[in-house]
């Protein structure tokens, strides 16, 4: 009887301490870095070649993209499903209106040039500018700068 006793107070003890432990973890849940060190550096090159403009990381597509469908139209949330849990690497807006300017994507390993190509054509039909760059070659913050400008004066005239 005392050894019974034992082992449902050690089986107690581990159980506690397991479940301790999971709950000291988080759950299922973990926190991450917002960006890889690669995009890390982009950004902060982004931000010494744009330094009047405002550089978004990370941007939800469902945050700058709508459905062209009325939300009563069963087609609504179809059409959002294509692109709500999708992210865009860098939106770049002018820094005193917000308007966007371009999405830059940095295209390392992880792009697909077929994946990209529906991304690019979706945000393309929405209006949007997308510039890509290659993570490997580095555009200098005076190459990037250009080309932003370049975007930037086509989105003042709309």
């Amino acid at each position: 009887m005392k050894l019974l006793a034992v082992l449902v107070v050690i089986v107690i003890v581990i159980v506690a301490v397991l479940a301790l432990a999971f709950l000291k973890s988080g759950g299922n849940y973990k926190s991450k870095d917002l960006l890889t060190e690669n995009e890390k550096e982009f950004f902060f090159r982004l931000k010494r070649a744009l330094s009047g403009y405002e550089i978004f990381p990370q941007v939800s597509m469902g945050a700058i993209l709508n459905p062209n469908a009325s939300r009563n139209d069963r087609r609504y949330h179809q059409i959002r499903g294509t692109f709500s849990q999708k992210i865009v690497d860098f939106l770049i807006c002018e820094g005193k209106t917000l308007k966007t300017v371009a999405i830059v994507e940095l295209d390392d390993r992880t792009h697909s040039a077929e994946r990209d190509q529906k991304r690019d054509a979706m945000l393309q039909s929405a209006g949007y500018h997308v510039i890509r760059c290659d993570s490997r070659k580095k555009s200098s913050e005076e190459e990037i700068r250009a080309r932003i400008e370049l975007l930037s004066l086509a989105v003042s005239k709309k």
